[in-house]
């Protein structure tokens, strides 16, 4: 029997704009679970439920933090049901056009590279921040929503608005969509 699709909010979730992370330009596989991330979101299903074809490994760095993150949204019970919230669809315009901005890497200042003078050397090395792009992704917010008071960008709220239940634990809001779950950071 032929495996579905994964469902088109692991594509909106990942930041297909993202340069300095590769990785997150598509939903990617970590252990058993296939991952979608814009850093500010994520959220993962069990690989052998999806066709998971042409999709990468997470490399062993994002593996080991991808997983302490994963640990965390299953064991997190998501027990309040979710209520839909009405969001203007001015506000949301075209979420995948609008989600991401981009800027200059306030590390670098957008040259790639970050210098250090000590009173022996300088060195140049290529900017972590952004991994020597020059570029900083940044989420445009609209507002927010506020969810058992956690602020969430609509857009997020957009995407999980068919939930069937959450929990909020530390500014981050838990949910369940079926077999897939997630968590979203919120806004300070």
């Amino acid at each position: 029997m032929k495996k579905p699709s994964l469902p088109d909010i692991f594509y909106n979730v990942c930041n297909q704009h993202q340069k300095a992370r590769p990785i997150m330009q598509k939903p990617y596989i970590c252990g058993n679970h296939v991952v979608s991330t814009d850093m500010s979101m994520i959220i993962i299903a069990d690989k052998n439920k999806y066709d998971t074809s042409g999709l990468e490994e997470s490399a062993d760095s994002l593996s080991e933090n991808t997983e302490k993150i994963i640990n965390r949204i299953k064991q997190t019970e998501c027990i309040k049901p979710w209520q839909k919230i009405d969001i203007d669809d001015d506000e949301i315009v075209s979420f995948m056009d609008a989600k991401v901005t981009h800027g200059e890497c306030y590390e670098c200042d957008g040259n790639g590279y970050v210098y250090l003078s000590t009173s022996f050397n300088e060195y140049e090395i290529e900017c972590l921040s952004c991994d020597g792009t020059g570029d900083h992704p940044t989420i445009p917010i609209w507002g927010h929503v506020c969810v058992d008071q956690v602020r969430v960008n609509p857009c997020y709220i957009f995407l999980i608005n068919n939930a069937d239940s959450y929990n909020t634990i530390d500014n981050q809001l838990f949910f369940r969509i079926g077999e897939i779950s997630g968590t979203v950071l919120g806004m300070r």
